[in-house]
């Protein structure tokens, strides 16, 4: 038996043989090493190639939101839709054209203190973001998932404005990326000021007005410069939400967040503590300001229409166009007021009509006591007529509202009515109208008298002899209630306005206005055989008279024998002369103005008798300038040579007859020199007054518009011209007195009782050719 133990190695560890092989590292070759860097080489590829396919999905995503988006520089050249203003001959704005109610500030011309409260409000990093406001997304983001509704908005003053000026309103993701992309450019491009001021101009804050300079006229009657901090910070507060933070619809909701605004502007820094105090302690002090639409609102609408004719709606209505006018605030004013009283003093002759709204008849629940009508807004004035609501009523008096005014209307009040009692015309409930007697503004009480509006209407125009310059011109009532303008539009027959045109043509053929004329009955046959025969108002005849006593005494056959003396066709190629383009017909009738003619028409042709001869084209635009000043047209005088010198001297001494001692005597009252002449048409349907100084020439006529009689002695020197010496009185109250020229005195010459009607080889054409 062997060993075992001779059979094992000399060298071997015996403790080795119970252990584990080690495991054994391989070795890295040269392919090894070459696999490995292919393998690291592919997959920084396939890393790279994600990264640039996925950038490049995001570049195309961009470009696909870039592309659609409108240039940014564009905003260099940009000018928001802005108001065409119409201004009278003082520069003072009477009208306005626009689809947006917006007048433009540069930056340097808004208040710091409202860019403080915007920014304390809507944007406190607006000095500092590049257009976007991370952290405030962000914020916003939270707040919203943590209420799970939209908390607060996140949009910078930036993105507003770019949304305002590119994108639609619409709520989506889509338009909130190209406003933040747009924003960012427009950061870009332009300064802190510059995008603030385009903001500044292009928000809204509610009730028809567009930026800041509107905002401030309409609601505090002030430009931007003299804004208040408190009125600052209420146009701040306007902004998020123009309808329910309006001061006018919503006080209490405006002041609340008015002095949240100054609270903001205080923890910001913008404002003290003593300053924060002092702005919330002031009330809401707001005019809510509208352009008063029925001053020269026929004037204003004949303004738009010419527009219209020679311009586009896009100039009207977008391009700020500033219209100069030949209007006189204070004359047109004066003629307003004429005509509303003259037209209500006719209208009270004939009565009351019985015919007012009644509140509790279309709402029996109706709390009178909370009732408020538009114009309320206005206070109460001594002498104006406003629109009340009867409260109570008794026999012997009512008790009236008018804006936050009690009024008391007793029977003196209605004696123009004819009816005993107060009760037996007005009802609770009714609104109508009163004219305020006197105001007791302490005690908020008003004495009263019953108006009614008119069912008559009229109509006035007043220009400049020396340029046809219109300075004054209603065309009716109340613009409000009815568009059509009755001094340029309406043809109605003249009466003896037209009589100077004959008279006129006589002087032109040889006559002198001391010839005589037979004032005796008259009847004439035409060719076709119709009887024509004039009769006189008075019905009486006066025998041999003068054509100066004829003329200022208004009586008709004397005209008419002159006009058929003279040639009738003539007198009309004399008043062509004088401007008249209305049809006229070669009839007799046409010396007693029986054809129809516009008020316009008439008042410039008279007012060639005070020009010496010379006729000035009647015109109202003096120049039209676009946005930038540039004038795009300007009057030019357009004077034509109607009469002689002398002749018209004549003519102005015949018609100053008719103020001394003919139809026109009530003028007498204005102790200034004045010309004139009266005119009533058959039934009494049309009364007029056509007169003139040294400086204006004047008309006014007074009518319905279905042509129907005025009523009994309703004439011209009744009913128009009253309304004619009211506005005189205005007019020379302040202006200087003035003469006519020397040869125009008037006189009244008459003619010998017997004898002769004419006298001289000149005067005797007259007579022969009516013979």
């Amino acid at each position: 038996m062997t060993d075992e133990s001779n059979n094992q190695p000399f060298d071997r560890d015996p403790t080795a043989a119970d252990a584990q092989p080690a495991e054994t590292q391989p070795e890295i070759t040269p392919a090894t090493r070459r696999r490995s860097r292919r393998f690291v080489f592919w997959v920084a590829y396939t890393l790279l190639l994600i990264l640039f396919v996925s950038l490049g999905i995001l570049g195309g995503f961009y470009l696909s939101y870039v592309v659609d988006l409108p240039e940014v520089e564009a905003l260099e050249d940009y000018q928001p839709s802005v108001v065409t203003e119409i201004f009278a001959d003082d520069n003072t704005a009477i009208g306005q054209l626009y689809l947006e109610r917006r007048k433009l500030v540069s930056p340097n011309d808004i208040p710091l203190q409202f860019k403080q409260a915007v920014i304390a409000i809507e944007d406190k990093s607006f000095n500092s973001h590049f257009g976007i406001d991370i952290q405030r997304i962000i914020q916003s983001a939270i707040l919203d998932l943590f209420h799970m509704k939209i908390v607060r908005g996140a949009s910078t003053i930036t993105q507003q404005l770019s949304k305002l000026l590119f994108l639609s309103p619409e709520v989506s993701l889509e338009r909130k990326i190209k406003e933040a992309i747009l924003a960012i450019q427009i950061e870009k491009n332009y300064s802190k000021d510059r995008i603030f001021a385009f903001y500044a101009n292009k928000i809204y804050f509610a009730h028809g007005n567009y930026g800041i300079a509107s905002a401030s006229e309409f609601y505090f009657d002030k430009s931007v410069k003299e804004l208040t901090l408190s009125e600052c910070a209420l146009l701040a507060a306007v902004i998020k939400n123009p309808r329910r933070y309006s001061p006018l619809l919503s006080p209490e909701n405006a002041k609340n967040r008015r002095n949240l605004v100054l609270q903001e502007m205080c923890d910001e820094g913008f404002i003290t503590t003593a300053q924060l105090e002092a702005a919330r302690k002031e009330p809401l002090r707001i005019v809510g300001k509208e352009m008063d639409k029925n001053f020269a609102g026929y004037f204003v609408e004949m303004v738009r229409q010419y527009l219209q004719r020679n311009y586009s709606n896009k100039q009207i209505f977008t391009e700020g166009l500033k219209v100069h006018t030949t209007l006189n605030r204070e004359m047109q004013a004066s003629s307003e007021r004429a005509m509303s009283e003259g037209l209500r003093a006719y209208d009270r002759r004939k009565g009351w009509r019985d015919k007012l709204r009644n509140l509790l008849d279309e709402d029996p629940s109706l709390r009178l006591d909370r009732y408020r009508l538009p114009d309320w807004r206005d206070e109460p004035v001594a002498g104006g007529v406003r629109t009340g609501l009867v409260l109570e009523v008794g026999p012997d008096r009512a008790v009236v509202r008018i804006a936050d005014y009690i009024g008391e209307l007793g029977r003196d009040g209605i004696k123009w009515t004819r009816r005993k009692a107060v009760d037996q015309v007005l009802r609770r409930g009714d609104l109508a109208e009163f004219r305020v007697v006197k105001v007791h503004p302490g005690q908020r009480k008003l004495e009263l008298s019953l108006e009614q509006v008119p069912a008559v209407q009229g109509a006035f125009l007043a220009l400049e002899n020396r340029t046809g310059a219109i300075k004054a011109l209603v065309g009716g009532f109340d613009w409000t209630l009815s568009k059509f303008n009755r001094a340029v539009q309406a043809k109605r027959q003249t009466g003896s306005t037209f009589k100077p045109f004959v008279y006129t043509t006589a002087l032109l053929a040889g006559a002198t206005p001391d010839d005589v004329v037979l004032d005796e009955p008259l009847t004439f046959v035409d060719d076709l055989g119709v009887e024509y025969a004039p009769r006189n108002y008075t019905n009486e005849f006066k025998g041999n008279i003068t054509l100066r006593q004829a003329l200022a005494e208004s009586i008709n056959i004397p005209a008419v024998r002159i006009g058929l003396a003279i040639g009738i066709p003539n007198v009309i190629r004399t008043a062509r002369k004088f401007g008249i383009t209305s049809q006229l017909r070669p009839y007799p009738s046409i010396a007693l103005g029986a054809f129809e003619i516009t008020l316009l028409e008439q008042v410039s042709a008279f007012s060639t008798f005070p020009n010496d001869g010379y006729r000035m084209e009647p015109y109202f635009i003096q120049r039209i300038e676009d946005y930038h000043g540039n004038v795009l047209e300007e009057h030019k005088k357009n004077v034509h040579e109607v009469i002689p010198g002398d002749t018209a001297r004549d003519m102005i001494s015949m018609l100053r007859g008719s103020v001394e001692f003919g139809t026109s005597q009530k003028a007498k009252s204005l102790n200034a020199p004045c010309a004139g002449k009266t005119g009533t048409t058959n039934d009494f349907t049309d009364s007029w007054f056509i007169g003139f100084t040294p400086s204006v020439t004047a008309g006014a006529w007074v009518g319905f518009d279905e042509k129907k009689s005025l009523g009994d002695d309703e004439t011209g020197a009744r009913v128009a011209l009253p309304i004619w010496i009211d506005f005189m009185k205005d007019y020379l109250k302040n202006h200087p007195p003035e003469r006519f020229p020397a040869g125009t005195e008037p006189y009244l010459s008459k003619a010998p009782t017997s004898g002769e009607p004419v006298i001289g080889p000149r005067r005797k054409v007259i007579e022969e050719d009516l013979d």
